[in-house]
C-alpha cells in the first residue's frame, strides 16, 4: 500500500478530519447536519478532462455482491480434498450470493467441505483476532477493507506474496487489489467493491446534454432547475471532486495536506456556488435528497450501488447512470471501498493452499 493509502486508513480512526470536513462543508449546507461514516479510498492519477459527452448506462437488476473471478490457472500445489471453515457477516442478498459462490465451488471441488459461521458485523472484528491469537479461528474470513490496518497490526492475517502468480491476479480490478495492500504486502483478495457515480433520471435530460464538467452541471441547473442535482455532503460522497480540481488528502509521505492544496479550496468554492444554484441541493439530509430525486425534482443524484434497487423501483426504465463530471484538472475520482477474503496465518501450508483455492 502506498503511504497515501496507509495514511488514509489510519486517519479513519481520527475524528479530527471528520470535524474539519464538517466545518469546510458548513458553508454549503442547507440542512441540519447529521453524523456520517467515512469509507476509503482514492486513486492517485489525474488524466485530462474528457472532451466527449458522457453516456448513460441503463440499469438492470443484478445481485448485490458479485463473486471474485476465478483464477484462469490452477494453484502451484493443488489440494482438492479437506474441510474449510469460513467466518462472515454477510446477510440478506449478500448471504444469497455467498451461497451461490459456495455451491459453484462444491461443483468444482466435490471433495472439499466448507463450513460457514455467521458472526455479526459488530462482533466479527474482535472475534476473529481473538480466535487467531488463541491459536484457533477459521481458515478464511470475509471483511471490509477498513478493518485491514488493525488486523495487520495484530498479525492475524496471512500475507499472500509467494502464494499467487500474476495470472492469479489478472482478473481483479487493480485498485481493488491495491486497497488490500499494506506496506507493499497483499493480505486479501477482493470479493466486491463500491464507489459513487452519477444517477440520471432520463425523463428529465437527454443523453447528449449530460454534463461533462462541474461547471456544466451548474449551467444546466441555471437554465432549467429540473436538470439540477442532489449532492450528499459527507466526505465519501464528495471526494470525487477534490482530485478533479487538483486537490489531495495526503502527500507521498502520508502527511495530511488537504488544507494545503489549492484544488481543495477551489472544489469547495464550486460546491458553495452549486449549493446556491436553484435546482442543486447540497445537504447532509440523505433521506431528503433521495426522496426528491425519486419524485423527479432534479435529474442527477450522486450515490452508490446500495440505493440502486430503491431508485429503480421509483423510476423504472428512466433510471440510468453516467460518469461524474470532470473538474478543470482531471476526471472525477471517487473513493473505492472494497471487501475482501483473508486467510488465517495459523494454518499449515497445505490448509492455506486449500483456503486460497476457495478464496480465488
Amino acid at each position: 500500500m502506498s503511504p497515501l493509502q496507509e495514511g488514509l486508513l489510519k486517519l479513519q480512526r481520527r475524528t479530527l478530519l471528520l470535524v474539519l470536513i464538517a466545518l469546510l462543508l458548513a458553508g454549503c449546507e442547507r440542512q441540519t447536519p447529521a453524523p456520517t461514516a467515512t469509507p476509503t479510498l482514492p486513486g492517485p492519477t489525474r488524466p485530462a478532462p474528457p472532451t466527449e459527452r458522457p453516456v448513460i448506462t441503463s440499469l438492470t437488476p443484478r445481485p448485490t455482491v458479485a463473486p471474485a473471478p476465478e483464477s484462469p490457472t490452477p494453484p502451484p500445489t493443488p489440494v482438492d480434498a479437506g474441510t474449510l471453515v469460513l467466518w462472515h457477516s454477510w446477510s440478506g442478498a449478500d448471504a444469497d450470493a455467498l451461497a451461490q459462490i459456495l455451491a459453484g465451488y462444491r461443483e468444482r471441488r466435490p471433495r472439499v467441505q466448507v463450513q460457514t459461521l455467521f458472526v455479526s458485523y459488530d462482533d466479527l472484528p474482535s472475534a476473529y483476532p481473538a480466535a487467531v491469537e488463541a491459536g484457533g479461528g477459521p481458515d478464511l474470513f470475509l471483511a471490509p477493507m477498513w478493518w485491514l490496518q488493525d488486523m495487520v497490526e495484530a498479525q492475524v492475517l496471512l500475507p499472500l506474496e509467494g502464494l499467487l502468480t500474476p495470472e492469479d491476479l489478472a482478473g481483479y480490478h487493480l485498485a481493488a487489489l491495491d486497497s488490500l495492500v499494506v506496506s507493499g504486502r497483499l493480505y486479501g483478495l477482493p470479493t466486491n467493491y463500491e464507489l459513487v457515480s452519477l444517477y440520471v433520471n432520463q425523463a428529465l435530460i437527454a443523453a447528449e446534454d449530460l454534463p461533462r464538467t462541474t461547471e456544466e452541471m451548474i449551467e444546466l441547473a441555471q437554465a432549467d432547475p429540473t436538470q439540477g442535482a442532489g449532492l450528499y455532503t459527507n466526505f465519501y460522497h464528495l471526494y470525487w471532486g477534490i482530485p478533479a480540481y487538483g486537490g489531495a488528502l495526503f502527500d507521498e509521505q502520508g502527511r495530511v495536506i488537504l488544507d494545503q492544496t489549492p484544488g481543495t479550496a477551489q472544489f469547495l468554492d464550486w460546491l458553495r456556488r452549486a449549493a446556491q444554484t436553484q435546482g442543486i441541493f447540497a445537504s447532509l439530509d440523505y433521506g431528503m435528497l433521495i426522496d426528491r430525486f425519486k419524485k423527479g425534482e432534479y435529474a442527477f443524484f450522486v450515490d452508490g450501488p446500495w440505493s440502486r434497487a430503491e431508485l429503480q423501483q421509483a423510476l423504472g426504465s428512466d433510471l440510468g447512470m453516467a460518469l461524474l463530471p470532470a473538474g478543470p484538472v482531471g476526471p472525477a475520482r471517487p473513493w473505492l471501498a472494497a471487501d475482501g477474503v483473508f486467510l488465517n496465518p495459523n494454518r499449515d501450508r497445505e490448509q492455506q493452499q486449500l483456503a486460497l483455492d476457495l478464496a480465488r
